[in-house]
């Protein structure tokens, strides 16, 4: 449909730069496009607060965010990491990473 290629066309750098997505197929990927949500977050905008229940995936496709311990940065992500619920280490770049549930995940 129109709507799914839209949506295919929207996300084509997820589904290009993540590896996990390189063996799925058109079908597979056009379907996955109707189920990603898109955020944008200014400086200083929490993402994540510490002790939230966090039940999603978040691909970070530009600029960067910082993880914090008792507002101390303990790691900075950037293009092509991911956190979240779930995550994976992928072979190819190993760059997967996770904030533990204790840190909270800010864009700066």
């Amino acid at each position: 449909t129109l709507k799914e290629d839209t949506s295919l066309f929207l996300h084509r750098i997820l589904f290009a730069e993540w590896p996990v997505f390189n063996e799925a197929s058109t079908g597979c990927r056009r379907a996955l496009s109707s189920l990603v949500e898109r955020h944008g977050f200014t400086p200083g905008d929490y993402i994540v607060h510490e002790e939230d229940c966090v039940d999603a995936v978040y691909f970070l496709v530009r600029g960067h965010v910082k993880i914090l311990k008792d507002g101390d940065v303990i790691g900075i992500l950037t293009m092509g990491d991911t956190f979240g619920e779930k995550w994976w280490p992928t072979a190819a770049s190993g760059k997967a990473k996770r904030g533990r549930p204790s840190d909270d995940i800010r864009r700066d």
